[in-house]
């Protein structure tokens, strides 16, 4: 028997102004770098490092975010890395830059093509642009 194909999408909606998207961009940065360190539990094998330089530590905003994991099947084993560098300039991350690393190159760990994200904010706070490099 023969039946309709049915979907159901369930999109949320848009920013209707690109004003509105840098809002919610912001305002999800910094939940994205929390998620990026529970990655391990979406990613299994990999562990998670999260890195705050400051005194006291202040993992909402972190320096750096680790994951890594080791390859057994391949010989010698080899441990791959994938790194999130963050820089802020007061409460806004002003810069981000992913890395990895295969585990068997040097340097260890290589700037993605396209992988450093430079923001740009108002005199209010507000982020304005975003451009990758």
């Amino acid at each position: 028997m023969d039946s309709p194909l049915t979907e159901n999408f369930n999109i949320i909606s848009l920013p209707e102004t690109i004003s509105d998207a840098f809002e919610a961009l912001q305002a999800n940065f910094f939940f994205l770098a929390l998620a990026q360190a529970e990655a391990s539990r979406l990613l299994p094998g990999w562990d998670t490092t999260v890195t705050s330089n400051s005194s006291p530590a202040d993992y909402s905003k972190p320096d750096v975010v680790t994951l890594t994991r080791t390859y057994t099947t391949e010989s010698p084993a080899v441990t791959r890395a994938i790194q999130i560098e963050y820089t802020y300039t007061g409460d806004n991350a002003t810069t981000i830059v992913y890395k990895f690393g295969d585990g068997s190159s040097s340097p260890e760990l290589v700037t993605v093509t396209g992988g450093t994200l430079t923001l740009t904010y108002d005199g209010s706070g507000n982020l304005t642009g975003a451009t990758s490099a």
